[in-house]
C-alpha cells in the first residue's frame, strides 16, 4: 500500500524492489572482504545541512497497547514518512514503505508505525528474550536465504558511540541490541570486539521496573473485501499491518546535542534513525535520515540521525498562561 500525502489514505502498491544490504547484513558481507566504511573516515560528507529537532508530544494519558493506533496521541504526532533511499543522500522514493510516530509520558517512549507490503514475512531467530514473565520471541533482522521484513529502529544513547538496534516484525517478534562504537583511535578498533564494524551485542535485554513494563503488539491490515494479511502465506496478497512498541524511558535518554559549528544545544534532545527493509525481492532498504551519505553502515552515520525534542504542551500552556498573568 502508499501513503497519499493529500488524503492520508492508503492505496494498493506496486513495489518494484531493489537490492540493497542492511546494517547486519552489510557487516556480514564486510567479514567475507569488504571493506568497512566508517563516518570519520571515508564515507562522503553530508550535502544536507542538519534541520532543527522535530517535536515529539508527551501523551495526555498512558496509550494502550493493542497495535491498533487509535490512541489520540498518534492523531497529535506527525507521520515521519520513511522512504529515503539507501544509496543515496536525501532522495526520496516516489513510494512510502513505512510511516512512523512517537509519542512519549512520564513512564514511557512509544513508537507507532505502518508498513505497507504485500509479501510479509516474519522471522524469529530461536531464542526467547526479556524479563521473567514478560518474554517474547527474538526478531530475526536478516536471513541469508530468506526474504524476511522489519521495522528497524535505531536510537543514540549518548557519547555518539552507544546506540539501541531496535527489531520488530508482522508476528510481534521483537529484538534489541546494543551498539558500541569504536573511533579509528581506540585500542579495541583492530580487536575482535569490532569485528563488525561495532560491538553488537544481542543478549541484553529491556529489564522491567516494577509496573514500568516493555510491550509491543501488531495489527494486520485488511483488504478491500476485509481479509486481514498473513505473515508467511505466499499464496495471498497482503496489504500490511500496524505495529506498537513502548519502552521503559529509562533505557531511552535524552542528551544535548553538539551541532555541526561545534555548540552545545540548550534543551535535550534524541537522535532517532528509522528504517524498513521490504525482502520482496532481496534487500530493500528505506530510512529517514535526510543527511545520510548513500554508503556505509546505519550505525557509523549515528551524528546524521534526525533529531528530535520532547516536548510536553501541557506544561509549555501552564506557563504560558501564567506569564500572561504576571
Amino acid at each position: 500500500m502508499k501513503y497519499n500525502r493529500k488524503t492520508h489514505r492508503r492505496q494498493r502498491p506496486t513495489f518494484a524492489r531493489t537490492q540493497t544490504l542492511s546494517v547486519f547484513a552489510c557487516a556480514v558481507v564486510c567479514l567475507i572482504g569488504c571493506q568497512i566504511i566508517t563516518a570519520d573516515e571515508t564515507a562522503p560528507k553530508p550535502a544536507v545541512a542538519p534541520l532543527p529537532p522535530a517535536p515529539i508530544y508527551k501523551s495526555a494519558r498512558p496509550i494502550k497497547i493493542d497495535g491498533e493506533l487509535n490512541d489520540p496521541a498518534w492523531t497529535a504526532a506527525a507521520p515521519i514518512e520513511v522512504n529515503y533511499l539507501f544509496n543515496e543522500t536525501d532522495k526520496r522514493d516516489t513510494r512510502v514503505p513505512m510511516i512512523v510516530r512517537f509519542a512519549w509520558d512520564d513512564s514511557y517512549f512509544y513508537i507507532a508505525y505502518e508498513i505497507f507490503d504485500t509479501d510479509l514475512v516474519a522471522l524469529d531467530d530461536g531464542r526467547i528474550k526479556g524479563p521473567p514473565g514478560n518474554q517474547r520471541k527474538a526478531a530475526k533482522p536478516w536471513a541469508p536465504d530468506e526474504k524476511v521484513d522489519i521495522a528497524e529502529f535505531m536510537f543514540h544513547v549518548g557519547d555518539d558511540m552507544y546506540l539501541w538496534e531496535l527489531h520488530h516484525n508482522s508476528l510481534n517478534h521483537f529484538n534489541e541490541v546494543f551498539l558500541t562504537l569504536f573511533g579509528s583511535d581506540s585500542d579495541l578498533y583492530d580487536t575482535a570486539f569490532n569485528f563488525l564494524g561495532y560491538m553488537y551485542q544481542d543478549e541484553i535485554t529491556f529489564k522491567d521496573r516494577g509496573d514500568i513494563k516493555f510491550k509491543s503488539a501488531v495489527h494486520m491490515m485488511t483488504d478491500a473485501d476485509g481479509n486481514p494479511s498473513t505473515p508467511n502465506n505466499a499464496s495471498d496478497v497482503d496489504t500490511g499491518y500496524t505495529g506498537e512498541i513502548r519502552i521503559p524511558r529509562l533505557w531511552i535518554p535524552t542528551e544535548r546535542i553538539t551541532a555541526d559549528d561545534g555548540s552545545r544545544s540548550p534543551s535535550r534532545e534524541i537522535r532517532i534513525l528509522s528504517v524498513c527493509l521490504n525482502g520482496n525481492d532481496g534487500f530493500e532498504y528505506h530510512h529517514s535520515s535526510a543527511r545520510r551519505p548513500g554508503a556505509g553502515l546505519f550505525a557509523n552515520g549515528v551524528k546524521l540521525f534526525p533529531r528530535y525534542i520532547l516536548l510536553d504542551q501541557t506544561a509549555a500552556r501552564a506557563d504560558a498562561r501564567r506569564e500572561h498573568g504576571r
